[in-house]
């Protein structure tokens, strides 16, 4: 700084109010010098209370490399690579559950690729390969998966989606050759289904009859939805099940040059994910896979594969509101879409991003669940939630979900979008981001630890989202850890401002459907009478739900109302919890018939000799009760006349009994289940 002159006019009053500025900037820098400390601090404190992610370590990256900082996209005991005609393979040892493997033919193509004549093809496709290929006739591979016990069934096998087709066998390995003959199926499907005329015309019928059922009342709101949402583009033309003049009435030949067209290599990937020699089971899938395009007999395919399609979806003006009745609903339902494209998962700040959105709704979903059960005025809603939806796989909108009480739906989305209007204006309490951090690290934890009990079902879909939509699926160990280092640092600042992704001006789609009033529905119907009655109104045979205008004239209301804040909750369940076991463990270290103090609510927990030095529990005298006694060893005799142990039985002192059993199926996990005597059959006709 250059000096003032002394002589110069008003010099020594300048000079003091330079120095008191400097003095104030000190000042301010030390505050947040000795918050940044207290951050850090309560970071550590956090994870500290979870040992297993604390001794992980944290990331050596720094904050502002995250961004760019990659996830891997595999964990490293997955092996990866690409045969000579461009297949894709992961194979992945994992023993849990033992002996069964799980074994994925991916397709990265749907119903998105069909023209208008071929509306449907793509999921019989799907249903052909079950019936016959080059090698297997007469639903004989049907037949295996019954025999070696694979489960078999409507959607547990394949299924076909906007942009993918997927077969998913999950076959036993506790038999030699067993994996072998699965993954030659596997080759089946990518190369050899046979699309004869007599197959079709067998296989038309099991169509028909899915998109019959399709046709019921989730399956039509599911239409509609979707019909709303993805308005103006092929989302919302090319619904998988198809259309049924097509499924009656298309060749075969149409069907052949479909799978020689879309069924290429290069655009197809084998997962293999069980308890097996990994080794064996790569070089099998070479042996079985690698063939080269022009050579897939009698259907070679070109020599080029097809691009895959990626249909944006266009933006929906203002508020855009679908309503409809249907008499097979038994309750009304609605949700709120705000668009927003697909969000990457490739790098730490894209985790950074997702931990943040998941912070958001589990604070979120804490205040609309007090609404819920204890409402500050009329009740509008029997349940809501929020979340980061994925409908389609070009999409990722924040969306809201209602199920409001019979002609309460304009209250209950006018009630949610207060709540997520106070939190853009007033933000979330310390204490509610902190009970969410914990809930989510609590999460991550249990997940490490049960690290070699994950089923490889879960593997292998998380390898289905890195193939098609390039999330990264980083392991078990690399995600604990990222979390460890990143949530503690997000700040509750950066938790509320989530709640301006549910912008209300633009880009929203409300889907709401109810009953329709009826004998046929007389709880719904008496219901709306009652809330008619409540409102001073007459009840409707079609409820009056609100259109678009009036949506968007609710929504933008809310933003003008006067909100106060959300009052502070010094409740925390973690805390009052340990304040009861201590306070237990007080009354235990007392003589008897003394009383429990506010002091002990606070003492420190006994130690094992105080409580082991304890008075024996009280005794309760009553018929029927038995002594508390333990350690009595339970067992099942089982039909070959062996004796099987099962647990172990303690009976405590007012009689409750409590049976133990010990099993090493996870390793952080203890399920507690209470029953009593009584029921319906307690009473009288």
């Amino acid at each position: 700084q250059t000096p003032i002159a002394l002589h110069a006019p008003g010099a020594r009053r300048l000079d003091e109010v330079h120095q008191r500025m400097c003095a104030r900037l000190v000042r301010r820098a030390e505050s947040a010098m000795n918050t940044c400390q207290e951050c850090v601090s309560d970071s550590d404190e956090l994870v500290a209370s979870f040992p297993n992610l604390h001794g992980l370590g944290k990331l050596s990256s720094r904050p502002e490399e995250w961004v760019t900082c990659k996830l891997s996209e595999t964990p490293p005991q997955a092996t990866h690579g690409l045969l000579s005609n461009g297949c894709r393979w992961i194979v992945q040892e994992n023993r849990e559950p033992k002996s069964r493997a799980e074994l994925y033919l991916i397709v990265g193509f749907g119903s998105l690729v069909e023209t208008e004549e071929e509306r449907g093809i793509a999921h019989i496709i799907e249903h052909l390969g079950f019936s016959a290929t080059k090698s297997y006739e007469n639903h004989a591979i049907v037949k295996f998966l019954e025999s070696i016990g694979a489960p078999f069934g409507a959607c547990q096998n394949a299924y076909t989606s906007f942009d993918r087709t997927v077969y998913t066998l999950h076959v036993p390995t506790d038999k030699e050759g067993l994996v072998d003959e699965a993954l030659t199926v596997l080759r089946e499907f990518a190369y050899f289904t046979r699309i004869s005329e007599e197959d079709l015309d067998k296989e038309r019928k099991v169509v028909l009859e899915e998109w019959r059922e399709s046709k019921n009342a989730q399956g039509r709101l599911f239409e509609d939805y979707i019909n709303a949402l993805c308005k103006g583009c092929k989302w919302c033309e090319r619904l998988p099940i198809g259309k049924e003049d097509v499924i009656k009435g298309v060749s075969a030949q149409t069907l052949r040059s479909f799978y020689r067209r879309y069924y290429h290599p290069a655009r197809m990937s084998v997962v293999a994910v069980g308890d097996f020699d990994g080794e064996v089971v790569r070089s099998k899938i070479q042996e079985l896979f690698d063939i080269a395009p022009g050579d897939i007999d009698p259907l070679p395919r070109a020599p080029e594969p097809p691009d895959r399609p990626h249909h944006a979806v266009p933006d929906t003006p203002g508020v855009l509101v679908a309503s409809s009745t249907d008499p097979e609903l038994s309750f009304a339902q609605g949700i709120l879409d705000c668009k927003r494209p697909k969000q990457d998962f490739v790098s730490v700040g894209s985790f950074k991003r997702h931990l943040t959105e998941d912070l958001f709704h589990k604070a979120f979903s804490s205040r609309l669940l007090k609404l819920t059960m204890e409402p500050k005025g009329p009740r509008n809603f029997f349940a809501m939630s929020t979340e980061t939806g994925e409908p389609v796989p070009a999409l990722n909108p924040m969306s809201i979900s209602v199920a409001p009480l019979p002609g309460r739906m304009r209250h209950a989305f006018e009630s949610v979008a207060q709540e997520v209007e106070r939190v853009k204006r007033m933000g979330f309490h310390t204490s509610e981001l902190s009970r969410a951090k914990r809930s989510i690290l609590a999460e991550f934890e249990e997940e490490y630890i049960e690290r070699e009990q994950r089923p490889s079902e879960s593997f292998a879909e998380e390898y289905v989202g890195w193939i098609l939509d390039g999330k990264a699926a980083p392991g078990v160990e690399e995600r604990a850890r990222i979390a460890a280092t990143v949530l503690p640092t997000i700040t509750t600042e950066e938790v509320s401002q989530v709640a301006r992704e549910f912008d209300f001006s633009r880009n929203v789609v409300v889907k709401i459907a109810t009953p329709l009033m009826s004998l046929r529905n007389p709880l719904y119907t008496c219901w709306s009478i009652l809330q008619s009655a409540w409102n001073v109104s007459i009840p409707k045979p079609r409820m009056d739900l609100p259109q678009s205008s009036e949506m968007a004239e609710i929504l933008r209301a809310v933003a003008e109302q006067p909100l106060d804040p959300w009052p502070q909750e010094d409740d925390d369940v973690d805390t009052r919890l340990r304040r009861k076991f201590e306070a237990c463990a007080g009354r235990r270290r007392r003589p008897s018939g003394a009383t429990v103090t506010d002091a002990d609510v606070a003492a420190p927990p006994a130690t094992a000799t105080s409580v082991s030095s304890r008075s024996p529990p009280r005794m309760v005298v009553a018929p029927g009760v038995p002594h508390p006694k333990r350690g009595v060893a339970l067992e099942m005799q089982l039909e070959t006349g062996s004796e099987c142990p099962i647990g172990e039985e303690l009976v405590l002192g007012n009689g409750l009994r409590v049976f133990l059993k010990d099993t090493d199926l996870f390793d952080d996990e203890i399920i507690l289940r209470g029953r009593r005597w009584g029921g319906l059959s307690e009473h009288q006709d």
